[in-house]
């Protein structure tokens, strides 16, 4: 275990066998491994040993840049060179996205003008952005049926979102030429994009369910819109979209009531919903996905309007997909791979409790999954599946476990630069010509 005689204290003052923070010792071997694995043209495959994982996700990629950039902060003050090509790879990573964005742009101009009431050719994936693709930032042969498809489980609504949130991380620390040229360019088009999915149907955050609403999705959207605003500015932003439609779809309430009087229900929020079908669902159930609603997106119980919504999610994610387990499985019943517990999910969530004074929970994990898996970071951890009779060996070398695993340890260091006051937390801003 990390947390053994050697390990750090409370205020971090205990060292390795070499003189290091053993935390820190661990944060540069994984940004060390994250970096390796992205070309020189942005591209990093969700998995190094798994044929059906070896594309580009937007999701993943974008939860990658955004966990090099944060960690390179602490990074910065131990290992200054490898911080800097932790940020440069981020940037590749958005760089990689933004092209692909560029590259398909009619599409999401398309998508912006089809009403709504087109039900079919508006979810056509012709008009909008795969989740995933090949190093040509093609659609790749695998997926090549999709891509007229409707209701595809490559039409997922935090792509965008996602690569928006990353260029707002990017914009603390490094401010490079080409993606301030697209932001101005294409940041109008991509913020109409996001008002106009923000309440429509897609595949969920594990691409299954593509004809429902998922609670992830809307706070994602929400998300990046807001991200929009803080990069572009409220004027800027109404005058591409409209002050209209942006109040409707996030300002005043918008996305924020959707989501709750949607997916709310005794201040639990629930995943999926399908409240424009003849019969909607009745069946509800929560996701760990959620707690990208409270981690990432912004929407804590204060935005919410309601604490108690917050605090009982989250005990319902505790009691219903941890169950007394250190790591979650993804929802109740999940079939995939036999329903093992997720070291993503469970690296989140220690993030999530460590920024809310949970220190020692969110260590425990952190130490749990660093002494188990000393090869590689897989997806799941394959003890207490869901179902047993599907259970196959878990795929290995997952890239958004890693960055998950920086975020955790990214948040115990910044826990504890709080509580020093450590004002060289964050890298200064640098212009890159």
């Amino acid at each position: 275990m990390l947390r053994n005689q050697n390990s750090p204290s409370e205020n971090g003052s205990d060292t390795d066998a070499h003189g290091e923070d053993p935390y820190i010792s661990q944060m540069k071997m994984y940004a060390e491994y994250l970096v390796l694995q992205v070309t020189e043209t942005g591209f990093i495959k969700a998995s190094q040993n798994f044929d059906w994982y070896s594309m580009h996700w937007f999701r993943d990629s974008s939860f990658v840049s955004m966990a090099l950039l944060r960690a390179s902060k602490t990074l910065g003050r131990h290992d200054p060179e490898l911080a800097e090509r932790m940020i440069d790879a981020a940037h590749r990573i958005n760089l990689f996205n933004m092209h692909t964005v560029e590259g398909r742009i009619g599409s999401i101009k398309n998508a912006i003008s089809i009403r709504l009431e087109d039900h079919d050719e508006f979810f056509n994936m012709r008009n909008h952005i795969p989740a995933r693709i090949g190093s040509d930032m093609r659609i790749h042969r695998y997926d090549s049926g999709e891509e007229t498809g409707r209701h595809s489980w490559l039409l997922q609504h935090d792509s965008i979102p996602l690569l928006v949130n990353a260029l707002y991380e990017e914009l603390k620390v490094a401010a490079y030429p080409y993606t301030l040229t697209f932001l101005e360019r294409n940041g109008g088009t991509l913020l109409g994009y996001m008002t106009k999915i923000v309440k429509t149907e897609c595949a969920d955050a594990w691409e299954e369910r593509s004809t429902m609403l998922h609670a992830y999705d809307v706070a994602a959207v929400y998300s990046g819109i807001k991200k929009m605003i803080e990069i572009k500015g409220d004027a800027w932003c109404s005058a591409w979209c409209g002050t209209a439609q942006l109040d409707k779809n996030m300002l005043n309430g918008g996305a924020i009531d959707f989501l709750k009087q949607v997916f709310v229900r005794d201040n639990v929020i629930y995943s999926q919903a399908r409240p424009f079908a003849e019969m909607p669902d009745t069946q509800f159930g929560v996701d760990a996905s959620e707690l990208y609603i409270f981690s990432q997106f912004g929407l804590d119980g204060k935005a919410l309007g309601n604490p108690a919504i917050e605090e009982c999610t989250l005990k319902r994610i505790e009691s219903d997909l941890f169950a007394g387990n250190i790591l979650p499985v993804r929802y109740k019943k999940d079939w995939y791979r036999g329903g093992g517990r997720w070291l993503l999910l469970g690296l989140r969530y220690a993030d999530y409790i460590i920024s809310n004074g949970r220190v020692d929970e969110g260590r425990r994990i952190i130490d749990y999954v660093a002494d188990k898996f000393k090869g590689s970071l897989p997806e799941q951890d394959m003890i207490n599946v869901e179902t047993p009779a599907n259970a196959v060996p878990s795929i290995e070398w997952l890239a958004w476990s890693y960055g998950e695993m920086l975020n955790a340890i990214s948040s115990l260091k910044e826990r504890e630069a709080l509580r020093t006051h450590d004002i060289k937390l964050r890298m200064p801003l640098k212009t890159v010509s």
